[in-house]
């Protein structure tokens, strides 16, 4: 193998940005394969799933590591919205394949910022492309948001981390770049404490001097009631014209699953695969080596991206589109995913599978109480169930439970001791409950307040009486008709739909669904203040008296994609570490 080490390649506007480039033994004219990162390309670990450039260059390939604007050795200054990639992303594939070391052919690869990379990088189809995939990502949203108009904080916490990485390209002076430093190591080891401060658009982490990349953050708080951010954030980019061959891969568990679920869907226009689009989904977490060892659970050895052998899907996506090899990708469907319990992998022709059949459980309160059943048969006139939601007081999306776990948390005595948690069980299933596609929740909802959110979580407690989180989502009242900012009426009962987002998951025989309804779920979620303020300029909270209705009118139900076979599901088939 052939090194070349920060090979500067020139971008239109005169910057020019650093490339590792790896090189078969024999001279020649190889097709290219490119990873764009903002990580510093020289601490990518060639063990992950989609760094193996030894590989890659052993087999016929050209590589290429190439830092993205403002970091490692590249010049220029980032900018955190990602729109310079559009640009920076088709010139530098359109450099790589004019290169005398490649043959004009060109894929790209990569996770995560390195997926959005390639999205945005084939938004204007540069004609070198031929193949891309995109894995683990969102390019649909501007960073941190969510499709019902909340944010979270991570991304600021990612652009501070990537200043400090490139603290002296912004800040030349020694002696103010160590006090901007000693700013930014306070801020974060005060993470919690400095992010609670209202109001949101004045957070002292988003306005340090000589870091201007962080008013990114700024820019979001400012544009969630302001589409015009839309535009200078670049979203969404405009997947659906995109030609090149896509193969997208997410997780279960990942925190990008839904963005790549979206650009997926707008890949395809239907939600259909095809000869250049194909989709994976397993039992994975974010990140590159696809371990299938999470928390107290184990899915097997045999579904993590080795056993699933997805670097060598990865090579034989490559081979076929940079190479001519059609046979390479014959025996892949276009959807392949895990399903969880059941520990199997299913295929379909689109995602989800159209196969699937909505089942309804509606929600029924009892006379007292926040706890309440879920059955298949509609309340007729039932009590309504009103909590108290105190912003001052959110439910957290970072629970523990006594067990330390996290994502895998049993929220049992979260749910018997906070007040403004609605809990609804079914009963013991009586068959076995094949949940495959998107769930939703409609609730028919009052609040005392203009504007408040309403959050539901999906669980399964299996026969052993282990709760295991499954999906959550959240509507912003506000938000309910579309971007434009409505108040609620008291006086008025309204209908919201909570998208819960995507799962493949075997509930058996005896296990139990269980929905909880609250009001928030932050950090994942910003709060929301009960009032009329502009979001991320209120400084005044209240408390918002929010109702759940159930009549034969106001039918609030969970609503569950479900596949027809799965009463030939026995218990004996769950994998063992799930019914842990």
């Amino acid at each position: 193998m052939r090194t070349f080490q920060n090979v500067m390649s020139p971008m239109r506007d005169g910057v020019k940005l650093a490339c590792n480039i790896f090189l078969p033994d024999e001279e020649g004219a190889y097709p290219a394969i490119l990873l764009r990162t903002p990580y510093i390309k020289e601490r990518i670990d060639p063990r992950d799933l989609y760094a193996n450039y030894e590989e890659l260059t052993n087999s016929g390939y050209a590589v290429i590591f190439q830092d993205a604007r403002g970091t490692g050795m590249s010049e220029g200054f980032m900018d955190a919205t990602g729109a310079s990639e559009i640009n920076d992303g088709y010139d530098t594939i359109e450099w790589v394949g004019a290169q005398p070391w490649c043959n004009g052919s060109v894929g790209t690869h990569g996770l995560s910022y390195f997926g959005y990379d390639q999205m945005a990088a084939a938004e204007n189809n540069p004609p070198s492309l031929k193949a891309m995939c995109p894995f683990q990502n969102g390019a649909v949203l501007p960073f941190s948001m969510s499709h019902a108009g909340t944010y979270d904080r991570y991304h600021l916490a990612w652009i501070m981390g990537r200043a400090q990485e490139n603290l002296e390209r912004w800040i030349p002076d020694e002696a103010a770049r160590e006090k901007t430093a000693a700013k930014l190591k306070d801020y974060l080891d005060r993470w919690d404490e400095v992010m609670d401060q209202l109001p949101a658009v004045d957070t002292p982490c988003a306005r340090i001097e000589g870091l201007p990349q962080l008013q990114s953050y700024i820019e979001l708080v400012k544009g969630i009631e302001d589409k015009r951010f839309m535009d200078r954030a670049h979203r969404p980019i405009a997947i659906d014209g995109i030609k090149a061959p896509m193969l997208l891969l997410t997780g279960w568990f990942d925190g990008a699953k839904e963005g790549t679920l979206d650009n997926w869907k707008m890949a395809t226009g239907n939600g259909a695969g095809s000869e250049n689009r194909k989709l994976v989904i397993g039992p994975w977490l974010h990140g590159g080596f696809l371990n299938t060892k999470i928390e107290d659970m184990d899915f097997g050895e045999e579904n993590s991206g080795a056993g699933r052998e997805i670097r060598q899907l990865e090579k034989r996506w490559f081979d076929c589109w940079l190479k001519g090899d059609r046979d390479a990708i014959q025996d892949i469907p276009p959807v392949q995913y895990y399903v969880i319990g059941e520990n199997t992998w299913r295929v379909s022709d689109a995602w989800p599978p159209k196969e699937a059949v909505l089942k309804h459980f509606y929600l029924h309160s009892q006379e007292q109480g926040r706890f309440g059943q879920l059955t298949e048969a509609a309340p007729t006139q039932e009590p309504v169930q009103t909590y108290a939601y105190d912003p001052m007081k959110p439910v957290s999306s970072k629970y523990q439970d006594s067990q330390g776990r996290v994502l895998f948390a049993d929220h049992t005595q979260e749910q018997q001791e906070r007040e403004d948690i609605l809990v609804y069980s079914t009963d013991p299933l009586s068959e076995p409950l094949r949940i495959v596609g998107k769930v939703q929740v409609k609730l028919w909802v009052s609040s005392d307040a203009p504007d408040t959110d309403f959050v539901a979580r999906l669980y399964m407690v299996n026969r052993e009486g282990r709760q295991i989180p499954l999906l959550n989502g959240i509507t912003r009242c506000r938000f309910r008709n579309g971007d434009k900012a409505e108040m609620m009426d008291a006086d008025q009962v309204y209908c919201l739909n909570v998208d819960l987002g995507d799962i493949a998951v075997m509930v058996p025989q005896g296990a139990r669904i269980v929905l909880d309804i609250t009001s928030s779920l932050y950090p994942a979620h910003d709060r929301n203040l009960n009032t009329e303020d502009r979001i991320g300029f209120g400084t005044e909270m209240r408390v918002a008296h929010n109702t759940v209705w159930h009549t034969g009118v106001q039918d609030s139900q969970l609503l569950l994609p479900v596949l027809a076979d799965s009463e030939r599901i026995s218990y004996t088939t769950v994998h063992p570490g799930w019914r842990k």
